[in-house]
C-alpha cells in the first residue's frame, strides 16, 4: 500500500514508537498515538494489530 491513509500514518510516526509525544498518548485528541492506531484499524486492521504488537508498553 503505497498511497492513502495507512503510509500517511505510518510517516508521521517517531522512531520511538509514539505520535506526537511519549506517554499514554490520549491527547491531543484525534492526532495522539492511540487515535492514529484507531484511524489505522479502521483503514487497515492488519497493520494496527501489527503495530499494537510492536508499541512499547506506556504508562503515565
Amino acid at each position: 500500500m503505497l498511497s492513502g491513509p495507512v503510509p500517511s500514518i505510518l510517516a508521521a510516526q517517531s522512531a520511538q514508537g509514539y505520535w506526537l509525544r511519549p506517554g499514554a498518548g490520549y491527547f491531543p485528541k484525534y492526532q495522539s498515538t492511540v487515535w492514529q492506531i484507531i484511524c489505522l484499524n479502521i483503514t487497515s486492521p492488519s497493520a494496527a494489530g501489527f503495530l499494537i504488537m510492536a508499541l512499547p508498553q506506556v504508562s503515565d
